[in-house]
């Protein structure tokens, strides 16, 4: 039994305090303190250590014809590139861009250096025939790669300033991942329509359009802009010399380092992509 009105006496004079000024346990001076049961041993069975897997190849004997003779299925990858069976896209929702690592390469390779065929204020566009590398490795006939820039404050080239890290978002317009899906969204629905409803690009312009992306058109009469700067762009597009784009294709080509490309296709399950 445990005497709580000694122990709290106790304390008050500890700390000085003289006496409690009220009885705290009148009504119950001690309290019954928890026992616990002793300690029951029981039978614990014990822990058997799991064996450590080995593989031992000859208690599996198989050999190469058998391996090459097993069926298998590989899965379609959805990085692959366009082949002559990819059908030609009929709507904005079908256009893709360029399967990354094999785009990366040919980046490396300085490939992708190319005079823009077509310059405003709101995008420089740059084109590849589907004879060159960065043609071949598009995802869609024809294909959109759409590159955004940081580089206009305010949405207009007039303003050269800087801005603090913590405020550029509300400066320019593509660092918002809103602005950028709005204007892909822009781009890609004003490219088909255009490029869809003129015979001659569907008949011999597919390829790979790389649009960089400055200005963000805002209001209507910016987007009637926006459209007629497109337009006058695959004009532009269509007035190249294809001959001479499939020479620079050829030229390209040597330029790549093959290797690599083999090695992003047998990663992705792709067929080999080869020179011309």
């Amino acid at each position: 039994m445990l005497d709580t009105a000694g122990v709290i006496a106790k304390l008050f004079d500890q700390l000085k305090l003289g006496k409690p000024a009220y009885d705290r346990t009148s009504k119950k001076q001690s309290f019954d303190l928890l026992v616990y049961a002793k300690k029951i041993n029981s039978p614990i069975d014990p822990i058997t250590p799991v064996p450590h897997f080995t593989f031992k190849a000859e208690e599996y004997p198989i050999t190469q014809e058998e391996l090459d003779r097993a069926p298998y299925i590989l899965p379609e990858s959805r990085y692959g590139y366009v082949t002559s069976e990819t059908p030609r896209c009929q709507n904005a929702s079908k256009l893709k861009g360029v399967n990354q690592e094999l785009y990366k390469i040919g980046l490396g390779a300085g490939v992708a250096k190319s005079k823009a065929v077509y310059k405003c204020k709101y995008f420089a566009l740059s084109y590849w025939h589907p004879s060159h590398y960065l043609g071949k490795v598009r995802k869609s006939k024809p294909a959109l790669l759409i590159l955004v820039n940081n580089s206009s404050i305010m949405n207009t080239h007039g303003i050269k300033e800087h801005i603090p890290a913590d405020m550029q978002s509300s400066f320019h317009p593509f660092k918002l991942s809103f602005n950028r899906n709005l204007y892909r969204k822009l781009l890609k629905s004003s490219f088909m329509k255009l490029y869809l409803a003129d015979n001659a690009l569907v008949k011999n312009w597919d390829g790979l359009y790389r649009f960089s992306c400055d200005l963000f058109p805002v209001n209507d009469v910016e987007k009637a802009e926006f459209e007629y700067h497109l337009k006058s762009a695959l004009s532009k597009v269509k007035r190249l010399d294809i001959n001479m784009l499939k020479e620079d294709g050829k030229h390209a080509d040597k330029s790549i380092p093959w290797y690599k490309v083999a090695k992003v296709c047998r990663k992705f399950n792709l067929p080999l992509l080869k020179p011309e």
